[in-house]
């Protein structure tokens, strides 16, 4: 099955339920990870600073996630715009798997 969502956006990669193969990141979601990478960067994992399109997180949910990056070692940075060239999206039928290590050429 193969379904473009959003493609009305001018000059933005549409989100494309393909459940064959993986597409680029939807140019309409690109704003709103960022905007949530950004908040885990700053240490708020319970998003106290709200991001538009995305829930507030639990207390508990958002100490689960403060103690898996402190026990990774690595400090978050936010999104760099290269991000893109190699994030995609795949649809599984009820919901969107995001990887941000996939070569884009296999893809596009």
């Amino acid at each position: 099955m193969v379904n473009a969502v959003n493609s009305a956006i001018p000059d933005c990669p549409p989100a494309i339920k393909d459940d064959g193969r993986a597409h680029p990141i939807a140019g309409a979601w690109r704003p709103m990870l960022g905007a949530l990478v950004r908040r885990f960067a700053l240490g708020d994992y319970g998003l106290a600073e709200a991001v538009e399109g995305v829930d507030p997180i639990a207390p508990e949910t958002a100490q689960q996630v403060r103690d898996a990056v402190e026990d990774y070692g690595a400090t978050l940075i936010e999104l760099p715009e290269a991000t893109w060239q190699t994030s995609v999206s795949q649809w599984q039928g009820d919901f969107w798997d995001m990887n941000g290590s996939a070569k884009r050429d296999k893809y596009s």
